[in-house]
C-alpha cells in the first residue's frame, strides 16, 4: 500500500494518540461527561483540526486535551448531548475558532459528491485535514448497514458507523494507480476515537449517496485565504 496525499506534518497525538477522542469523558462523574462522551465527535474533529493549523499538536495527557475540547465548546455553545451537533452549527463553531486562533482561512460545506476525491487532494496537498460526516442513517438493522472502517495493518473491518465525525489525514492506494480513476482500489485514512482507521472510498461514496442526510453536506472545506 502506498500513502499518495497526506499531511506534511505529523498529526494531532494525545500521549501517543492518532487525534483527540471524546472517549476522555467515559465513565467521568462529572456534569455533562456523557453527553460530551455520546455526542463529543464534532468539538474532537474541530479541536483537532484548529490545533493542526495552529501547530499545536502534541498533548501530553488526556486531562491536556480535555482543557481544550472544554473550551472550545463553551467557545462554540456546545450542548453536549448524544445528538452532538448539526452540520450548520459545525461550519458556524470551526470559523468561531479559526477566528479566535487570528488563523486566515475559510470555512464551507460540500454537498456535491463528485468533489470527494478532488477536494480531499486540495485540502490534503495544502496541508488541511479535512472533517467528513457519516450520515445518520435510521431504520432496521442500522448496525449492520452503517459504513465499516478497517484496521490499517491488516485492512480487516474494525467497526462500523452512522452519524458521525471523522479527520481524513491521508489518502493511501492499495497500488499505484491513481484515485480518481481507480476508487475501489483508494483509502482515506482517518482519525476517530483516538485512532487511526481507513475508509474505502468507494463505500463512503456509495454511502452518502443512499442515504438523504448527506445531502445536508458530507464534507467540511477549508481553504486558506489569500495573503494581504
Amino acid at each position: 500500500m502506498k500513502k499518495a496525499y497526506s499531511l506534511k506534518n505529523s498529526y494531532v497525538s494525545v500521549g501517543g494518540s492518532f487525534g483527540g477522542s471524546q472517549n476522555y469523558y467515559k465513565g467521568l462523574k462529572k456534569p455533562f461527561a456523557k453527553g460530551k462522551e455520546l455526542g463529543g465527535c464534532g468539538v474532537v474533529a474541530m479541536s483537532d483540526v484548529v490545533s493542526y493549523l495552529s501547530g499545536s499538536t502534541s498533548f501530553d495527557a488526556p486531562s491536556d486535551y480535555m482543557k481544550i475540547f472544554d473550551d472550545n465548546s463553551k467557545k462554540i455553545l456546545f450542548l453536549p448531548t448524544r445528538f452532538g451537533m448539526t452540520f450548520v452549527h459545525m461550519v458556524l463553531g470551526i470559523r468561531q475558532l479559526i477566528k479566535k486562533k487570528h488563523l486566515r482561512f475559510r470555512c464551507t460545506w460540500t454537498f456535491n459528491q463528485r468533489k470527494l476525491i478532488p477536494h480531499l487532494k486540495k485540502m490534503l496537498g495544502d496541508d488541511i485535514p479535512v472533517i467528513l460526516c457519516i450520515p445518520r442513517i435510521w431504520g432496521w438493522k442500522k448496525a449492520k448497514r452503517s459504513l465499516a472502517m478497517y484496521d490499517p495493518e491488516t485492512l480487516k473491518e474494525a467497526c462500523r458507523v452512522h452519524g458521525h465525525f471523522v479527520v481524513a489525514t491521508g489518502i493511501i492506494l492499495k497500488d499505484k494507480k491513481d484515485p480518481d480513476h481507480d476508487v475501489d482500489r483508494a483509502f482515506i485514512e482517518v482519525s476517530s476515537w483516538g485512532r487511526r482507521y481507513l475508509i474505502n472510498v468507494n463505500e463512503f461514496a456509495s454511502f452518502i449517496k443512499r442515504h438523504p442526510a448527506s445531502r445536508l453536506g458530507y464534507m467540511l472545506t477549508i481553504t486558506r485565504k489569500p495573503a494581504t
